[in-house]
């Protein structure tokens, strides 16, 4: 979301996605997501008697809703430099705003620059169809990314509104084996691919679960430290996990 091209402060952007049932049994269920931002902070030295500044900080919400988008209940606020991945924003001193780095992206290639995100929903909306927004508060600030949005009970991840099949990636972070563990999938063709950061197949094939549950290990003791891309196919969805190398 492009912050800096906006004509006035406090303009919000909506990302609404489709319901999602959370399920009566859900142990811990959560929404998890990974999130780039750089905070801009201005500040003008070229007065001799006084100097001033001032924070480009825009801000991210969470909320969810269980009536179709009437009610809200924010679950997330973070802005400026408490949502800067870094802490601290980009320092700005005597130049025109108009050349400094109000559109920074995420630095290319093996890329930890990112900050995964958990926020716990409240056990009220379990049983229930919920929607989750991500809102975008812009102070005219910088660029506002985010990334492999999920919601998940405890380490398992429900594939689409209504579907039985769950699937279970751990551990997440790893330094070896990473084990993939799928339920609800029977009789169908589960392919996968995985990827390196920048895109280069590594292995891929094809699973059919006999049963409720399958299970499959991959191998990262010989990979390279860093950040590693799984892409499954059920039923003709594909959905993506971020896997991260130690």
């Amino acid at each position: 979301m492009e912050n800096w091209g906006w004509i006035e402060r406090q303009q919000r952007d909506y990302l609404i996605t489709p319901q999602i049932e959370i399920p009566l049994s859900a142990q811990a269920p959560s929404i998890e997501f990974d999130v780039y931002y750089r905070a801009l902070y201005w500040e003008d030295l070229r007065d001799t008697i006084k100097s001033y500044g001032y924070l480009y900080g825009d801000t991210l919400a969470v909320s969810i809703s269980d009536d179709c988008g009437q009610t809200w209940q924010r679950l997330y606020y973070k802005g400026g430099e408490e949502l800067d991945v870094t802490g601290r924003a980009i320092s700005v001193v005597n130049q025109d705003l108009q050349t400094a780095q109000h559109a920074a992206v995420p630095p290319a290639g093996v890329n930890t620059a990112w900050r995964h995100e958990t926020i716990r929903i409240p056990n009220r909306y379990k049983g229930r169809k919920v929607l989750i927004r991500f809102e975008n508060i812009s102070e005219m600030g910088n660029n506002l990314y985010i990334d492999s949005v999920q919601v998940r009970e405890a380490s398992t991840t429900h594939l689409g509104v209504g579907s039985s099949v769950s699937v279970s990636l751990y551990p997440n972070p790893a330094t070896d084996d990473v084990y993939l563990s799928i339920r609800g999938a029977e009789k169908q063709p589960i392919r996968y691919r995985l990827l390196s950061a920048h895109g280069v197949e590594l292995e891929k094939g094809t699973l059919v679960a006999q049963d409720e549950h399958v299970q499959h290990r991959f191998s990262m003791g010989s990979l390279a430290a860093g950040l590693y891309l799984l892409h499954l196919d059920i039923a003709g969805i594909t959905y993506s996990w971020r896997l991260i190398r130690e």
